[in-house]
């Protein structure tokens, strides 16, 4: 079989992949009731009358929601249920809420028959929401609905709605918020944060631990609370007799309330005189402050449990957040190896410090300090949590799938570990239920911008825009200081090509950098800002400035050298730029050995000399832009182009990803008969190229390629007549190699 076979049948290959399926329809069983969503989080006492039956039954996480039922949570209780029409609904304490009609197919709608709700909706599909004075139309739309005797108030985050009651209907837009009581005009309310209607909402990460607690019912209330039933962890507190209800108790209560999301009472208790100085009261007060993104305030209260109790663990572990605030992970680091060091059976110690270890780019460290978690703790959801993201930089999306799932049985409420399970969902393929993971993480903290800028991206993977840009709108509103929203905005505006734009997102992004220190290291923040620079090299080239485009690249290299993402675009800048083969060839060469493994593909155009191809058939078509959500899979690529004096030319790509496995198999032909008589030239180029992490810091990678060139003669001299009319020139040449790379430290690679 000779190459123009191989080529042929490769190409073929490669098309016939282009053209599957991207995604497999869902598929659901069936059920004994007309399935609208499911029990995504419940704390306390939740439970649900079902259509038709006029008895109560308490319902958990993950149970089926059916059309026609009613969902009522007790005092200090709380739910999220996420919806088929992709709502997710959130459900404060002492609510009543009956869904009705609520398919995919026909206009739905849901009653709130008392209490609160906050729905974060994205389908733009419209529906109803009733309570007994108003009705409310709805159109895809953040907002919340309060319904009390004789009145509703509601408040919208984002989108329209429109209000009726037996007056007149209004238009409420985001941010505004109106109160609704019959017989009057609707009243437009003036608020000044409007994102204080949702506080109960917010996810207030633990500091006290079981060990920490003496026995007897408080350490039974506690072990309840560990294990996820916060009804037991209150049923036990009611015992205990007035007079023995002392500051430990106090504290305890505070924890407990915060976790359901009752603040104000939280608060109330952490500041009586008796208890206000005490180091665990204290503590409760900074995790308060650092939720609410009141950073000094967090500073000073975890300062002051320090000087209450020096050894406290609650207090060390409220301070790692107070200074994981203030962009100092090393001095989180160095509390929490004290509070490990000084509490070594304290499991919410373990995961807090692999959490901030996992941020400074210690896996390894991390991922042992995550099992000691588990190890110690077997019914501490945040040690779950810990050990998924920790397996997932190991590339172990089985572990982290298998963690997270115990994580959010054990604490469904904790955004961070929907997150974590639906961005595992999304590197195991499954874009569609791991984007509505981080919907419910979204929805389980909507002030959190971090969450809405992954939702962003995610909601770009599926190319569903506005939404994306959407959502990080609302991150940057929320966090002005992260650059990862501008950074993805940049992407996204680059992708629908609005390159103007996004070259103010990129800028925007590295003026913004060092401010993501709350989640990365000095050392990783210098990586970011390198490739933060790549992408403003690329946005440059779109331009029409390729000059400027390279120099960024170059910038990228001075400050990180062994950014992978800077040797590539350095590549790609030398493709169109005259007797810079040699170092386009290097550049593709380093990025790869660099590179983990992605869904990059290796176009055979740019990983061969010699190929004397014009800047106008190189650059044709390829679309190299690949997203951060790596998930396992193929992805193809095709570039078809033509000219006259028969030249045309076809590149086809399928690139695929499996866990820490990834390849790159590409063929490429060229041809053209030239200007004038003996000037043609045809080339034929394929590339595979495969890499293995054995370890995240360990990788083993290969390549082979082959390239076959028939030319006439291609010289231009003085003499347009001056040529060879029978020259022909034949090349073929073959390679292989196979590279290591293995980087023992984020700034030594070898």
């Amino acid at each position: 079989m000779n190459f123009k076979t191989i080529r042929s049948t490769l190409i073929c290959v490669i098309i016939c992949c282009s053209f599957q399926p991207i995604a497999q329809a869902e598929t659901g069983q069936a059920n004994t009731c007309t399935n609208i969503g499911k029990v995504v989080s419940t704390r306390g006492y939740v439970r649900v009358q079902r259509a038709g039956d006029s008895k109560w039954q308490f319902i958990k996480n993950r149970e089926t929601i059916c059309d026609g039922d009613t969902i009522k949570t007790g005092y200090r209780s709380r739910a999220a249920v996420a919806l088929n029409n992709e709502s997710v609904m959130r459900i404060n304490q002492r609510t009543s809420t009956k869904l009705e009609n609520f398919s995919t197919t026909i206009r739905s709608g849901l009653r709130v028959l008392t209490g609160i709700i906050h729905m974060f909706s994205r389908k733009p599909r419209s529906y109803t929401v009733g309570t007994r004075n108003a009705t409310i139309g709805i159109r895809g739309t953040e907002y919340v609905v309060e319904a009390k005797d004789g009145e509703t108030l509601l408040t919208v985050f984002e989108g329209k709605v429109e209000a009726v009651n037996d007056v007149a209907p209004v238009n409420v837009d985001g941010g505004q918020s109106v109160r609704i009581v019959s017989g009057e005009a609707i009243q437009y309310q003036t608020l000044v944060n409007p994102r204080d209607q949702v506080s109960w909402g917010l996810y207030y990460p633990p500091v006290l631990a079981v060990s920490e607690l003496s026995d007897g019912q408080l350490k039974s209330a506690a072990q309840c609370a560990v294990s996820g039933d916060y009804q037991c962890a209150f049923d036990n507190l009611d015992k205990v007799p007035a007079a023995s209800q002392d500051s430990e108790f106090k504290t305890l209560n505070a924890a407990l309330l915060l976790a359901v999301g009752n603040v104000k009472e939280a608060a109330e208790i952490i500041n009586q005189d008796d208890i206000s100085k005490t180091a665990s009261a204290l503590a409760l007060k900074s995790v308060i402050s650092v939720t609410q993104n009141r950073v000094d305030d967090a500073l000073a209260e975890s300062s002051q449990a320090l000087e209450a109790d020096s050894e406290s663990a609650a207090a060390l572990i409220a301070r790692s957040y107070a200074l994981q605030a203030a962009l100092d992970l090393e001095g989180a680091e160095l509390v929490l190896n004290k509070a490990v060091t000084k509490h070594p059976d304290n499991a919410l110690a373990w995961a807090r410090a692999s959490e901030i270890l996992l941020a400074l780019g210690e896996r390894n460290y991390a991922f042992d300090a995550a099992q000691r978690a588990v190890k110690i703790g077997p019914q501490a959801a945040r040690a779950y949590t810990v050990l998924g993201y920790a397996a997932l930089s190991e590339f172990d999306t089985d572990q982290a799938s298998s963690a997270f799932d115990k994580a959010l049985t054990l604490d469904s409420e904790d955004p961070l570990a929907h997150l974590g399970a639906g961005l595992t969902l999304i590197n195991q393929g499954n874009l569609v239920e791991g984007r509505r993971e981080i919907e419910a993480a979204v929805a389980l903290d909507s002030s959190s911008a971090i969450l809405r800028t992954y939702l962003g991206r995610a909601y770009f993977e599926e190319n569903r825009t506005p939404l994306d840009a959407d959502q990080y709108a609302m991150a940057k509103q929320l966090d002005p200081n992260d650059p990862t929203a501008y950074l993805f905005d940049a992407m996204s505006k680059h992708a629908a090509n609005r390159p103007v734009e996004a070259l103010e997102n990129v800028n925007a992004a590295i003026e913004k950098n060092d401010n993501r220190a709350v989640y990365r290291s000095g050392l990783l923040l210098d990586q970011d800002r390198a490739a933060r620079s790549a992408s403003l090299a690329r946005v440059y080239d779109t331009l029409g400035f390729p000059q400027r485009g390279a120099l960024e690249a170059s910038n990228s290299l001075a400050i990180d050298p062994a950014n992978a993402s800077a040797h590539r675009f350095m590549s790609d800048s030398y493709r169109n730029v005259r007797r810079h083969e040699i170092g386009r060839v290097s550049e593709l060469l380093q990025a790869q050995m660099l590179q983990t493994v992605n869904m990059n593909p290796v176009q055979p155009s740019i990983s061969a000399t010699r190929l004397n191809i014009g800047s106008g058939a190189g650059d044709v078509g390829l679309n190299e832009f690949t997203g951060l959500f790596e998930s396992n899979g193929l992805q193809p690529a095709i570039s078809i182009g033509g000219g006259n004096f028969g030249t045309h030319k076809a590149e086809a790509i399928v690139s695929g990803l499996y866990d820490g496995f990834s390849f790159s198999l590409g063929a490429m032909t060229y041809e053209t008969d030239g200007w004038r008589e003996n000037n043609g030239l045809e080339q034929d180029v394929a590339n595979l190229f495969v890499q293995w992490a054995v370890t995240p810091k360990f990788n083993i990678q290969a390549e082979i390629g082959t390239q076959e060139t028939t030319e006439g003669d291609l010289a231009f001299r003085f003499d347009p007549d001056d040529f060879d009319s029978t020259l022909t020139r034949e090349r073929d040449n073959d390679t292989a190699r196979i590279g290591l790379r293995y980087s023992p430290s984020n700034n030594s690679h070898f």
